[in-house]
């Protein structure tokens, strides 16, 4: 015997999908259906489908990431925690909006230091770097 479709009311589709603008999956499982199932009841209907990524989009003003990166010189970590996004997203915004973004000091920077001894010790703490010593008195 076949099975028969699972049927999904119009109304509710419309409610929950367009009016409230969950996604298809949020739907699906606000109505205890399977993703598919609910794709083929939208077709069915003739509810379009939104283009992917069209939902969940973040309203942040480009002040407030002006204000805390450019003008208060806050790091990505810090800036991407206090606007509740993650700094891939703070990464594309700062593009989105020409500002080019800032890189810590360079290695021989943070590793200054006035005693050429614990400047050794700095040097040689790093795994990677395989300075010499007599590198380290030659400058």
């Amino acid at each position: 015997m076949p099975r028969k479709p699972i049927e999904i009311p119009k109304k509710k589709l419309v409610d929950l999908y367009v009016k409230k603008n969950m996604s298809i999956t949020e739907t699906a499982e606000k109505l205890g259906r399977g993703y598919s199932t609910v794709v083929r009841e939208l077709s069915r209907h003739n509810i379009s489908l939104k283009k992917q990524g069209s939902g969940n989009t973040l309203d942040i003003p480009e002040k407030t990431i002006i204000d805390l990166y450019v003008n208060k010189k806050l790091p990505y970590e810090s800036v991407a925690k206090k606007l509740g996004i993650s700094k891939a997203t703070l990464a594309r915004r700062l593009h989105k909006l020409k500002i080019t973004p800032r890189r810590g000091p360079k290695r021989t920077q943070r590793l200054e230091s006035k005693n050429p001894a614990q400047k050794i010790i700095q040097r040689l703490a790093v795994p990677h770097n395989q300075i010499r010593l007599y590198q380290l008195f030659s400058k």
